[in-house]
């Protein structure tokens, strides 16, 4: 009986959303997003040289931004031989709706600004943060 109890348990905890990811859907859809424009933009800049990381992520990053229904609010590089200098940035607004809630039957949105910034690196030259969106 005690393993009937604990599996009602945990299927009313699926089902409700308790103890699950918690956060908003469209938030996290547009989580999963950055990640991938990072990825991608990782890979396009692996064979560029150093003095190219500044225009090349400038423009990675605003194609993967807009490819991805992103809004570019403003970008901006300098070229740095130095060692994880900032090459790049770019910042973005997003706006996604994802299925979530109860049994995923309600459509969360989210409106997210985030920050895309290239540093020269050997290796994951992308990051991204959230930033206030702009009024």
């Amino acid at each position: 009986m005690k393993i009937v109890g604990v599996l009602g348990v945990v299927l009313l905890a699926v089902l409700t959303g308790c103890g699950g990811g918690g956060g908003n859907a469209g938030a996290e859809a547009v989580d999963r997003t950055a990640a991938a424009i990072a990825r991608s933009v990782d890979v396009s800049l692996a064979n560029l040289s150093a003095g190219d990381m500044s225009a090349g992520g400038i423009s990675y990053l605003t194609s993967n931004i807009t490819d991805r229904r992103g809004e570019v609010l403003g970008s901006g590089g300098e070229s740095s031989l130095e060692q994880d200098a900032l090459q790049a940035w770019v910042e973005a607004r997003f706006e996604m709706s994802a299925s979530g809630g109860y049994l995923g039957k309600t459509q969360e949105n989210a409106i997210v600004c985030l920050r895309f910034e290239v540093h020269l690196r050997y290796a994951d030259y992308t990051t991204y943060d959230e930033i206030d969106c702009p009024a």
